[in-house]
């Protein structure tokens, strides 16, 4: 009769296997590369499979997002999470505690804001916002002409027959957002 090994045995195997075969892949790059290439050429079904299996793995979503934030703006998912709960868990600018929609489905709707000159992070917004201040390129004075015509408006209803609000109105926008 065989004798079998222990779990801490089969452990050290798999651990010594693993050291193995990275040794294997680094001495061999460009090979290992060609092969994968080749792989995923040849099963793009299955190829396409393990992708997506891999990313619909709740602990590989957090270390892709992990990946991307240390890679885009220089912090770690815990400090986003963090600077997140810092702002009571809500969209500084809004207040809202839900993030709102992205067109991913996989993708949370919580965006970190950042400096687009510098990449310095400003906070973490909602989708909304996040959109709100990209359209209007981060420039306040915009921003300050948009909420004067905002404001113009509720105050200025008008109906369509009113052409003579519409000439008050073009000459006042005028002067109000120059």
């Amino acid at each position: 009769m065989t004798r079998r090994n222990t779990p801490e045995e089969q452990e050290a195997a798999r651990l010594r296997h693993n050291l193995r075969a990275k040794k294997y892949r680094e001495a061999n790059y460009e090979k290992q590369k060609a092969a994968t290439v080749a792989w995923r050429e040849h099963f793009p079904e299955r190829a396409r499979a393990s992708t997506n299996n891999w990313y619909d793995k709740p602990e590989n979503k957090e270390k892709t997002r992990d990946t991307y934030l240390r890679r885009t703006y220089g912090i770690t998912l815990k400090q986003e999470q963090a600077m997140l709960q810092a702002q009571n868990n809500c969209c500084p600018i809004c207040k809202t505690p839900t993030p709102g929609k992205t067109r991913n489905p996989n993708k949370s709707g919580w965006h970190v804001d950042h400096n687009h000159t510098t990449m310095a992070v400003r906070s973490i917004l909602c989708n909304s916002c996040n959109k709100a201040l990209a359209f209007a390129k981060d420039n306040p004075e915009l921003l300050r002409k948009m909420a004067r015509y905002l404001e113009w408006h509720l105050e200025n209803a008008y109906t369509k027959d009113d052409s003579e609000l519409l000439t008050k109105m073009a000459r006042c926008l005028e002067e109000h957002l120059g």
